[in-house]
C-alpha cells in the first residue's frame, strides 16, 4: 500500500527487555533535503549499526533522523557483570611474561615483570562482548521488532502532521485562486483604462498640432488616417507588452497541478517544491508586466503566500 503524504517532523519510541536489562529506542526526525541519519547505540550493539540503518532507510525517504538506543539495568551490579566481564588470553599472557624475562636477561638485570606489566599489555585482558552471531540473533528476535515499532510510531506521527499540512496547503491554494480572480478582474479594468489614457493623449496631440494646417483637405485626411493606423499598431504593441492573461493562465495551470499533487500519495515534497518554483516565475513575470498599482499590490500578496507555501512544503517528505 502506498503511504499517505507525510511530514518530515515526528517522534517515535519503544521499549523491550534483554538479559536483565531494559532497552529503550527513540527516533526523532525534522525536515532535510535528503535522508540524513545519526545513529547512537550502546557500545556492545555498535556492530549492528548497518542493520539499524537499513531498517530505517527501508521506510523513510527524506528527513534528518536521530536514532538513539539506550540500555539500562535495574541492578547496577548486573551492568558491571555483563558489560565489563573480562576474558584472559592465557597464551598471550605467558608469551608476554616470557618475553619480559628474555628482555631482562638480555639487559643483564634481575628485575622480574610484575602482574601489572603483563596485565596491561595489549590483548592480554579483553572485554567480553556478544559475538556477531549472537548479535544477529538478538537483532532478529528483539532489537529489530523494537526498532520497527519505534519507526511505526514515528510514521504515524508524520502522517498525522502530513494530513494537517495538506489541509493548510489546500486552504492556501483556495486563497490564491481568489486572488487570481481578483487580478483577472483588475486586468480588464486596467487594460480599458490604459487604452483610454493613451487615446486621450493622442487626441490631445492632434488638437495641439492640427494636421489640416498648411495642407489641403484630402492630404490632411490621408495623413491623419496613416497616423491613426500607426498609432493603433503601437497601441496594440503596448497593450500586448502589458497583457498578463498568458501569465494568469499558466499560473492557474501550475496551481491546478499543485492541488492535484496534494491528492497523490507517497513522497511528494520535492515535486511540490518544483511546482512552487514555476509559480514564482510566473508571478514575477506578471508583476513586471502589470502597469497597474492595484495589480502590483495583489502580486505582492501572492508572493507572500507562495513563500508561506514554500515553508510548509519544506516539511513534507
Amino acid at each position: 500500500m502506498t503511504p499517505a503524504i507525510r511530514s518530515m517532523t515526528g517522534f517515535g519510541a519503544s521499549e523491550t527487555e534483554f538479559g536483565g536489562s531494559k532497552i529503550r529506542i527513540e527516533i526523532r526526525s525534522v525536515n532535510h533535503r535528503f535522508l540524513d541519519l545519526k545513529i547512537r547505540l550502546p557500545r556492545e550493539f555498535q556492530p549492528i549499526e548497518n542493520l539499524v540503518r537499513a531498517s530505517i532507510q527501508s521506510r523513510c525517504n527524506r528527513g534528518a533522523l536521530e536514532f538513539k538506543m539506550e540500555r539500562t539495568f535495574a541492578d547496577s551490579g548486573a551492568a558491571d557483570r555483563i558489560d565489563t566481564s573480562l576474558d584472559v588470553n592465557e597464551d598471550r599472557a605467558r608469551s608476554v611474561f616470557l618475553a619480559y624475562q628474555k628482555l631482562a636477561k638480555i639487559l643483564g638485570t634481575n628485575e622480574s615483570p610484575t602482574l601489572r606489566d603483563v596485565a596491561t599489555f595489549q590483548d592480554v585482558i579483553r572485554t567480553r562482548g556478544a559475538d556477531e552471531i549472537d548479535l544477529q540473533n538478538l537483532w532478529k528476535t528483539t532489537l529489530e521488532p523494537a526498532t520497527q515499532k519505534a519507526i511505526t510510531h514515528l510514521m504515524q506521527m508524520r502522517e498525522t502532521e502530513g494530513a494537517s499540512l495538506v489541509r493548510i496547503l489546500r486552504g492556501a491554494v483556495k486563497d490564491l485562486r481568489t486572488t487570481l480572480v481578483e487580478i483577472a478582474r483588475m486586468r480588464q479594468s486596467s487594460e480599458a483604462d490604459l487604452k483610454r489614457r493613451i487615446t486621450e493623449k493622442i487626441e490631445s496631440v492632434f488638437q495641439s498640432y492640427p494636421i489640416s494646417a498648411g495642407s489641403n483637405g484630402d492630404t490632411a485626411i490621408a495623413i491623419r488616417s496613416t497616423l491613426e493606423s500607426r498609432i493603433a499598431q503601437e497601441l496594440t504593441l503596448v497593450i500586448d507588452r502589458t497583457d498578463i492573461q498568458e501569465e494568469l493562465h499558466r499560473f492557474e495551470g501550475h496551481l491546478a497541478l499543485f492541488e492535484k499533487t496534494l491528492s497523490e500519495t507517497g513522497a511528494v515534497g520535492r515535486k511540490l517544491e518544483f511546482i512552487l518554483q514555476e509559480l514564482g516565475r510566473e508571478v514575477n513575470t506578471l508583476g513586471n508586466k502589470a502597469q497597474d498599482f492595484n495589480i502590483s499590490e495583489q502580486v505582492v500578496l501572492v508572493k507572500v503566500r507562495l513563500e508561506q507555501l514554500r515553508e510548509q512544503v519544506l516539511n513534507l517528505e
